[in-house]
């Protein structure tokens, strides 16, 4: 089971359809609708993704999610000996702190205040991935306004070393209409799971 702020996601088949359908949305007294906002990576999906990424998992690279939560997507990385593996997450309570748990080293923060720092600095990651909120507005400095997710896609193509690979979710609906529009010929896959 996996949850997520405003109801719970019972199965790994409702987790896998997060394509902001309106079958997950909630209606507003405005008639618009409402997303979840924040949805923790299932562990299936994150094995699913790591499979994915199989031949790639293997080297010494370094790793980054944007937001990362609980750092789910950032496990196949994870190499202790060279403790590489990062993430930004805003909510301190959903960093694990029992170093049985930890995943990943957190970079607590908002990645809207994160990013312009990583940028200064010049640092690409050989792995990057990302499970972001959707239904937000967010605003960088580089990138201008934009929603959760077209944000979330412009730092992870930005942060990601050429040549790396990397694994982004976001709903079906939400890709056509937020990151297509915005893609400068990066290379993607798309998978699209249906009910």
């Amino acid at each position: 089971m996996s949850t997520a702020k405003g109801g719970a996601i019972e199965t790994l088949a409702d987790s896998l359809i997060l394509d902001s359908s309106r079958s997950i949305l909630d209606k507003t007294r405005s008639g618009g609708f409402k997303g979840l906002q924040q949805f923790w990576t299932p562990d299936p999906l994150s094995k699913f993704i790591r499979d994915c990424l199989a031949d790639t998992t293997n080297r010494s690279g370094n790793a980054f999610d944007p937001t990362a939560g609980d750092g789910s997507l950032l496990a196949p990385f994870i190499n202790p000996r060279t403790e590489l593996t990062f993430g930004v997450e805003i909510d301190k309570d959903h960093i694990p702190t029992d170093e049985s748990e930890k995943r990943y080293r957190a970079i607590r923060g908002d990645i809207q205040n994160i990013a312009p720092l990583i940028r200064a600095v010049g640092i690409t990651f050989e792995h990057v991935v990302a499970n972001p909120p959707f239904g937000l507005a967010w605003e960088d400095k580089k990138w201008g306004k934009g929603s959760s997710t077209a944000l979330a896609w412009r730092y992870a193509v930005e942060f990601l070393q050429e040549g790396g690979t990397g694994a982004f979710i976001c709903g079906r609906d939400r890709w056509y209409r937020e990151i297509a529009p915005i893609t400068n010929g990066e290379v993607f896959y798309i998978l699209e799971i249906g009910k």
